[in-house]
């Protein structure tokens, strides 16, 4: 039987789905970043985080926030999110198909209350919630 979006996996993680950027299983943690964050502190939030034995912390792309926000009722993941709350994403680097990894990067926000997608605001302050790629859950 297969695992379905929501489902709280033994390590704490919160399986979401599969990546529509690379196949793999995605993960978020189980709690979105204290505070709301601008662009860099989000990247450096992510790069710093220690959870749930993990280290391979990343912000979600766009394709893969949407995943989480058609989701984001199920199971584990209910009521985890703000539901007032708009949620960072980072672009995808277009030369090596990866998420942009600078300062720089591309960034948005998702309004989880509008389902509305916003693009830009570099440097506005948004909640976050980190996501990491792992095998498929069995």
């Amino acid at each position: 039987m297969a695992i379905r979006p929501g489902k709280k996996m033994k390590d704490g993680t919160i399986f979401v789905g599969l990546s529509p950027d690379s196949g793999e299983a995605l993960y978020v943690a189980p709690e979105d970043a204290p505070g709301d964050l601008n662009s860099k502190g989000a990247l450096n939030y992510v790069r710093n985080l220690e959870s749930n034995n993990h280290r391979d912390w990343r912000l979600p792309s766009l394709n893969e926030l949407e995943v989480i926000f058609s989701n984001r009722n199920k199971y584990s993941l209910r009521n985890s999110f703000n539901k007032s709350g708009c949620y960072r994403f980072a672009g995808i680097d277009e030369n090596t198909n990866d998420i942009a990894a600078n300062s720089s990067f591309f960034v948005g926000h998702v309004d989880f209350k509008r389902a509305q997608t916003v693009f830009g605001d570099k440097y506005k302050n948004y909640k976050v919630r980190a996501v990491r790629n792992g095998p498929v859950p069995s």
